[in-house]
Formats: structure tokens, C-alpha cells, sequence
């Protein structure tokens, strides 16, 4: 992985499940347990696809897979957790994807163990979202990054939301839009990726941060802040990542990850470069 490189992947849980729209409504219903008896049989089936990623997790991740009142849940979480753990395991192949060690500071960001980044000789930043169907990574050695994905569907509330969590001068610029709604999932997005990259979580930065040009420029407590904005927008789709770097020539890369797919390792498809 070159230092200058931010790599975003996408995956779609519902394209892995394309063929089984009859059991759709029921993962929002059923536990994933219910989906288990036939998983050998059906391996593109729910219960077939959350037994073919198990083995990719830890045996922490595995029991909080099946915790999950219902299996969209677990199939989220479980496909998620995946993700990252196989391109770690892509990009840097010093252990094998259920083998990798987190810990979490004191603000609840994920980390890799100390001893990891010591054999991958210089640090690597990850940040994870998910919304479902749609799973977001972001992965670099440029420095801290947050990124946030949300299905392109405002919240009943999403009015209410703006007033209670952006700043005033975000509100002024998100109610005189001709596209709200756009602009409100645009800006939620910006601003869960810079306060992941940060490190502070939504309840501490969102009163102090403001977003002025979706992310020309970052003001937190009204100091400007070094960093990198890659944002994705889409019919179906709204995804931002924040890099918290100094650097001014940066490249990136997405790419699709398809879960449908036998052989998990051949699946880092790039789709664009920039």
C-alpha cells in the first residue's frame, strides 16, 4: 500500500442475496438462526452467506453476529466486519482475516493492537460504516480517517435533526437549497466523517464543528482544519470520507467488493481512480 493512497471499498449485501427477494421481508423479521438449515444447501442464500463469512471474524465478532434480534442485522455486521478483515489481510498479508486484534480508545475508536502495527512497520488508518444494504471502508497510511455511508433515505425527523445537530451557518445554507433532502444527507455524511476522523464521536464534535462548501472548508471551534474530503453520491447512495492530513498530493481508488462471489480474496474490483 503506497503512503500517499486512500483506498475506499463498497459492497452491496442485498447483490449478494440477488434471487432471494422472497426472503427479503423476513430479515427484518426472523432471527438469522431461522436461515441456518438450509445454508448448506443454498450457499447464496441469507443463511448461506452469514455461515461463508464466519470464518472471517473473530469468535468475539462471531457471537455478537448472532446476538442480533434479526438477521439483517447479523448479516450487516457480520459482512461488515468481513470487509475489513479481508482487505487488511489484502493489503497487508502478516496474518489471516479472523487473526487480526483490535483494541479501542478511549473515545471508542477501533485500533489495531499495538504488536500488528509493529509487523506492518507503519501505521494504517481504517474506518468502517454501514447502512443497510450498503457497507462503506475507507483504508490508508495518510492518517486518521473517518467515512460515513447512508442509503440515499432521509429520516422522518430529518428537519428536526438539522436544527438540533448542525451548525446555524449549515442550517442557513441546508433550508435555502432547492434539493433539502440531498443536502441534508450530503452534510450528515461530512459531518460523521470528520468527527470519526477525529476520534471524538457525534456528541462531542457536532456543536463545535461547521462545514462551510462541503468540505472546502472545516472549521472546529473556529480553527481551520488540514484535511481531505472524498465524497460518493449516487441515486441509491451518499458516502464521505475525512483524511486528516497535511498532504496535497493524495491519490485514491474505489472499489466494489462483491460477497457473492466464492473466492473473497479476488474480489477487490476497482471501478475508478483518481
Amino acid at each position: 500500500m503506497h503512503d500517499n493512497h486512500v483506498f475506499l471499498f463498497l459492497a452491496d449485501v442485498e447483490k449478494a442475496l440477488a434471487g432471494r427477494e422472497h426472503e427479503m421481508a423476513s430479515l427484518r423479521r426472523q432471527h438469522i438462526s431461522a436461515f441456518s438449515p438450509h445454508a448448506s444447501q443454498s450457499p447464496s442464500s441469507p443463511g448461506g452467506l452469514f455461515v461463508r463469512l464466519l470464518p472471517c471474524l473473530s469468535a468475539e465478532e462471531q457471537e455478537k453476529a448472532e446476538r442480533f434480534h434479526h438477521a439483517r442485522d447479523s448479516l450487516l455486521y457480520a459482512a461488515a466486519h468481513a470487509l475489513l478483515r479481508l482487505s487488511l489481510s489484502h493489503f497487508f498479508p502478516v496474518c489471516l482475516p479472523a487473526d487480526w486484534q483490535f483494541v479501542t480508545n478511549r473515545c471508542g475508536r477501533p485500533l489495531l493492537r499495538p504488536h500488528l502495527q509493529q509487523r506492518m512497520r507503519l501505521p494504517c488508518y481504517f474506518s468502517l460504516s454501514h447502512s443497510w444494504p450498503y457497507i462503506a471502508l475507507a483504508l490508508t497510511r495518510c492518517g486518521h480517517c473517518g467515512t460515513d455511508i447512508e442509503a440515499a433515505r432521509t429520516p422522518a425527523d430529518w428537519q428536526g435533526l438539522a436544527r438540533m445537530a448542525f451548525h446555524p451557518g449549515e442550517c442557513a445554507h441546508l433550508f435555502s437549497s432547492s434539493a433539502q433532502e440531498v443536502f441534508f444527507l450530503r452534510l450528515w455524511t461530512h459531518r460523521e466523517a470528520v468527527c470519526k476522523a477525529l476520534g471524538c464521536g457525534l456528541p462531542r464534535g457536532f456543536p463545535l464543528l461547521e462545514i462551510r462548501t462541503f468540505g472546502q472548508e472545516i472549521l472546529l471551534n473556529q480553527r481551520k482544519l488540514s484535511a481531505h474530503i472524498l465524497e460518493v453520491t449516487s441515486p441509491a447512495l451518499v458516502l464521505c470520507t475525512c483524511i486528516l492530513t497535511r498532504r496535497q498530493n493524495m491519490q485514491s481508488s474505489l472499489h466494489w467488493f462483491d460477497f457473492s462471489a466464492s473466492d473473497y480474496h479476488r474480489n477487490f474490483r476497482e471501478v475508478s481512480t483518481s
